[in-house]
């Protein structure tokens, strides 16, 4: 790129995750381009996680349209982006549908679209991507953008619950979109129950609305009542709660990505996804996935006969609190 860009734009349009992970992509972005003028381009159904983000000047919200679906839509829309005459288009989104999208901006210079020849982690990925347009980072630096409004629910939503200050929390999040990457909710429960008997924790249940049930079925099998927060809590609330954690047990999923990236001791449970490119970010997290024979198949649903979700079956409750115990006991125990 020869000249220092005016007005960039952003692309990174879904997932929680994933959006997430690109955060201090966007933070190198500004430091390396301070006087720009950047706006992100954000799925419409996640902008509540960027609408108080003090590095952009402008959200692009994205709707999302399958094959040709609302022609007439993309094109005023592709319209809208020309007119806003960007110099340089950055695509952490990386698929073609969103390379053409920077083809069709008239900007002067776009990043490629990256292809990888083995699994790198989400950061990595967004830092080599960022590097093609001359930014160099590997700055794992990541920001909450919560407002003090945000920050008070999670006070108070604490206190209600009876849960002090200097109590130990450990949040737990069984819910995901995938069967493929659900843990059994009589696994968590067991884990749940040995934290707080060995250690003496509070229980803190995450989840969205659609997943409180499976947060209420966990509660009715633990011997002491847990908190739950599942369907409580926007997402910003819900990273407000996970910062108070000690540690947070989970599914591969969005808040897994919001534990991690704010240091919370992380536990990752994974079935059908790869750990190398989609675990936890940091270092002294946690990772359990299968020894089966199953590669990561990145299914909603198993395959296999009789849906048998060997990957997830293979990953046994006493072993995951046995390796927690010899991690975080010092932790728990401080």
């Amino acid at each position: 790129m020869q000249s220092v860009p005016r007005k960039i734009l952003f692309i990174k349009v879904s997932a929680v995750g994933d959006i997430l992970r690109a955060v201090p992509a966007l933070i190198a972005v500004r430091k390396h381009f301070p006087a720009a003028h950047i706006a992100w381009m954000i799925g419409e159904e996640y902008l509540e996680i960027i609408e108080h983000c003090p590095h952009i000047q402008e959200i692009i919200p994205y709707r999302r349209r399958k094959n040709l679906e609302d022609l007439s839509g993309f094109v005023k829309f592709i319209l809208g982006i020309r007119k806003r005459n960007f110099d340089l288009v950055i695509n952490l989104q990386n698929t073609k549908r969103f390379d053409l999208i920077g083809r069709l901006s008239g900007a002067g210079f776009r990043t490629p679209v990256v292809n990888f020849p083995q699994p790198v982690s989400g950061l990595e990925g967004v830092f080599e991507i960022i590097r093609r347009a001359g930014i160099d980072a590997c700055d794992e630096k990541f920001e909450l953008w919560a407002t003090p409004e945000d920050r008070e629910f999670a006070e108070r939503f604490l206190e209600r619950h009876n849960i002090a200050p200097n109590e130990r929390v450990v949040g737990i999040n069984p819910g995901t979109n995938w069967e493929t990457k659900q843990w059994k909710l009589e696994n968590y429960t067991e884990v749940a129950n040995k934290l707080v008997d060995s250690f003496g924790v509070k229980i803190l249940i995450f989840g969205s609305d659609a997943e409180r049930n499976r947060a209420e079925k966990i509660a009715c099998m633990m011997r002491t009542k847990p908190t739950i927060a599942a369907g409580e809590t926007t997402l910003r609330q819900a990273g407000c709660l996970i910062e108070r954690c000690c540690l947070f047990i989970t599914n591969d999923s969005g808040l897994m990505h919001f534990a991690s990236l704010s240091g919370v001791q992380t536990a990752a449970i994974f079935g059908a996804t790869d750990p190398q490119s989609d675990g936890p970010t940091g270092s002294g997290h946690l990772v359990f996935s299968s020894k089966s024979v199953c590669p990561p198949c990145y299914k909603s649903v198993c395959r296999l006969k009789n849906n048998q979700l060997i990957c997830l079956r293979s990953i046994m409750p006493e072993h995951v609190f046995e390796k927690l115990t010899e991690h975080i006991k010092e932790k728990l125990n401080g």
